[in-house]
Parts: C-alpha cells; sequence; structure tokens
C-alpha cells in the first residue's frame, strides 16, 4: 500500500518521502494525513504536495466552485501558478490546517521546476497527524476555526465532544 517516491533537491541530493497513511475523521475536517513511517525529524522531507498546475485564473474559477463545497486542495505555487491536487494529488493533501503545524511547506527549484516540499517542523512520530499552517486569510480562518484539535491545556470555554489517542481532543465552543 506504501509507496516511496524519489526527489531531486536543487542541491543534488535525492530524499525519499515518508509514507504516508490516510484516516477519515468523522466530524473534524474530513480526511487527515498521518505519518506511516516510525519518525521524521526537524527538516526531514515528508512528501512533495503533487497535482495538476494551472492557472491563478483558473484558480480563481476554480476556487470559487470549491467553497461551495466547502473542499478545496489549491496550494498557490508562485505569482501565476497554483496546483490543484483536488483530482491528480497525492496523499499529502490530507494534511490539514493548524495555527500550531508540525509541518511546514517549501517552494524550491528543483531542475528548473518549482516543486512544494511538506518538511517536518519537528519530531513526528508514526501515526502522528500532519498539519501546516494554510496561511488562510481572515475569512477563511473563521471558516475553519472551530475545526481545529487542541489539547487539553486549551480547552478553557470548549466542550469536549472526542477525545483522541494521539493526545487531541475534539471540541466545539460552548454557548456561555
Amino acid at each position: 500500500l506504501y509507496k516511496q517516491i524519489l526527489i531531486a533537491e536543487s542541491d543534488g541530493k535525492i530524499l525519499f518521502e515518508k509514507k504516508i497513511f490516510i484516516v477519515y475523521l468523522i466530524l473534524i475536517a474530513g480526511y487527515g494525513a498521518f505519518l506511516g513511517s516510525p519518525v521524521a525529524y526537524p527538516g526531514d522531507l515528508i512528501a512533495e504536495y503533487t497535482g495538476e498546475i494551472i492557472t491563478e485564473e483558473e484558480a480563481d474559477r476554480r476556487g470559487r466552485l470549491y467553497d461551495k463545497q466547502a473542499c478545496s486542495y489549491l496550494f498557490n505555487l508562485d505569482e501565476e501558478r497554483c496546483v490543484d491536487a483536488r483530482q491528480f494529488g497525492n496523499k499529502i493533501r490530507f494534511a490539514n490546517h493548524s495555527s500550531k503545524p508540525n509541518c511546514v511547506p517549501k517552494i524550491k527549484l528543483v531542475n528548473g521546476d518549482y516543486r512544494i516540499g511538506i518538511y517536518a517542523k519537528q519530531a513526528i512520530f508514526q501515526g502522528d497527524e500532519l498539519f501546516f499552517e494554510y496561511m488562510y486569510d481572515a475569512h477563511q480562518r473563521q471558516q475553519f476555526v472551530n475545526n481545529e484539535r487542541v489539547d487539553d491545556s486549551e480547552q478553557d470555554g470548549l466542550i469536549i465532544l472526542k477525545r483522541f489517542p494521539d493526545n487531541y481532543i475534539l471540541v466545539r465552543p460552548s454557548s456561555d
């Protein structure tokens, strides 16, 4: 089920992506991406964010449609192009947003093409969910703020809906 993919960095080094598996999380944010390899250390490449490369105009058109469905996998590559991972992307597209991410995306020039790598920001262990900061604007951030998991130290004013074994909890704001 797992497949390792070779990626050439701009300095010529070949890196292996980490193994990723997907679990459907009901009531949270749909799918999530989880580390399938034993461990990823800070700076390790987790995966390349792949998909269809489209123009910014096409991304705007698709983005309006995706917003109506509350499901978008658009990632800005540069000022003129965007990667749409919705139909042709790999499993890393299921990594969710967090204001406290454990991964960071980096755009690098590889053999004349810009590529998006998702790298470990901290030590990540097998089974941990993968998160990165989506860089939402204020409107988009408000749409997703209630779907973010938090740890026990951040529970004030929240109602716990479910606890997960990785020490995350699904919450909603209390109505007080």
